[in-house]
């Protein structure tokens, strides 16, 4: 930055530039890559979460009723032929796999059936939606579909049998609702817990098991950086980042947002030199490449930006946040995680100007990024210039106290690093 002409500004032309930095108000946001990767709005998210409720409460509906026809065929005084409780139970399982697409037969109400006819007639129905799920629908589908059945068949094991024999008949049960519930990555130990000890069982713990295991993973989630940014399965989000009011103001360093199905994740990576002695004799000594990770559950109450603990990285909830964000695939993220980790096992030299062949933070995060050969990330050609500010409500950094503070700190800073410098210097000098 030229001091000479940043005087010879008018103060009024640099108060208009400086103060939507000062409110944290979005100077400019980068074109997105694609319509998809704007996610759905609010409404389109509402009937996409709804749907897949849908499919995951008729999965569960169907393992639970499954027990119902099973029940049925060793019932003699169910026949199909007149209007009992048991053709009503078909007709309402009919109507649950319909959701599916699943067409089952009419029962035959022509003629009374025997005992193997009825038999032959539920499992081939019962066979016809299982091969459907099992065929047709996501592994978890399935997981859910039998779980089901095992929590029914739990609940029917406590109601109805006598006290010294549900402790044996629950094991199987409980032992293959906790395969399940694995498969599907959901914690119902407390539920599974109050169903061993029947002594306290209520149905609201089936409910509460039904509940989570029927639960709804967000399909989106908001990057934590960029919070205008949508973080899919396929696409995710890497930010130049510096934090302007923090000591080490002009540092510069990566964060890489993205999500699973099940797991949302973040990646924190910079380069630096391994001390101070490094800095100023930096032709001398390779840099050192930091990365740090962390995951998390879709939808835990938990900000993953807050849990780097290392310096120079580490976001407090207060910190205004200077950054670039861009969305790209999720083959191109795996692709820069892959790159740091090569730049760490044999990292270039550090220097603190970043020219001649050498690099400092902020021209190690600009090759790393050059290096996904990725049209859509246009990197700034300064750290501080075109980059886009943003600031949540808890960390707007209106007031000016706090400006007055970081000056006085980046002073303080600089003369004690000035000192170390002259310090050193003398006693290279001397020896």
């Amino acid at each position: 930055m030229n001091f000479r002409k940043l005087l010879r500004v008018p103060v009024s032309q640099f108060v208009t530039f400086l103060s939507p930095r000062l409110r944290g108000t979005p100077l400019s946001f980068t074109a997105w890559r694609t319509t998809a990767t704007k996610g759905p709005n609010g409404d389109q998210n509402g009937d996409t979460e709804a749907v897949k409720q849908q499919e995951l409460n008729t999965a569960y509906d169907l393992g639970k009723m499954k027990l119902d026809l099973k029940k049925m065929i060793n019932d003699d005084t169910i026949t199909l032929y007149e209007q009992d409780c048991g053709l009503e139970v078909y007709k309402e399982y009919r109507k649950v796999a319909s959701k599916y697409n699943i067409t089952l037969q009419d029962p035959p109400l022509e003629k009374k059936i025997d005992k193997e006819e009825k038999k032959r007639f539920f499992l081939k129905q019962i066979g016809l939606v299982e091969k459907y799920i099992f065929e047709h629908k996501h592994n978890k589908i399935g997981y859910l579909y039998e779980a089901a059945v095992q929590v029914e068949k739990s609940r029917r094991i406590v109601e109805t049998s006598i006290n010294g024999s549900i402790k044996n008949n629950l094991v199987n049960p409980v032992k293959n609702i906790k395969e399940a519930a694995q498969n599907l990555n959901v914690r119902i130990n407390d539920e599974l817990n109050q169903l061993e000890n029947y002594y306290n069982f209520d149905t609201g713990c089936i409910n509460r098991i039904k509940a989570k295991l029927c639960e709804v993973k967000p399909t989106v989630k908001r990057s934590e950086v960029d919070h205008t940014r949508i973080i899919t399965n396929e696409y995710w989000a890497v930010s130049l980042v510096q934090l302007p009011s923090a000591l080490h103001c002009d540092h510069v360093f990566l964060v890489l947002e993205g999500k699973t199905d099940d797991k949302s994740m973040i990646w924190f990576a910079d380069f630096v030199a391994h001390n101070l002695v490094d800095i100023i004799y930096s032709r001398i000594k390779k840099g050192k490449v930091r990365i740090e990770s962390h995951e998390e559950e879709v939808g835990a109450p938990v900000e993953l930006l807050y849990r780097c603990d290392k310096k120079m990285m580490k976001v407090a909830k207060d910190s205004r946040l200077l950054h670039s964000t861009w969305a790209i695939p999720k083959s191109t993220a795996y692709l820069l995680i892959t790159n740091l980790k090569k730049q760490q096992t044999n990292p270039p030299n550090f220097s603190i100007l970043g020219n001649a062949g050498y690099y400092n933070c902020f021209t190690f995060a600009k090759m790393m990024l050059h290096d996904l050969k990725d049209d859509y990330i246009h990197v700034p050609k300064d750290r501080v210039g075109d980059w886009t500010v943003y600031a949540a409500a808890t960390r707007d950094p209106s007031n000016n106290q706090r400006w007055i503070t970081l000056w006085l700190r980046t002073f303080a800073v600089g003369r004690r690093i000035g000192y170390a410098i002259v310090k050193l210097l003398n006693l290279f000098y001397k020896t």
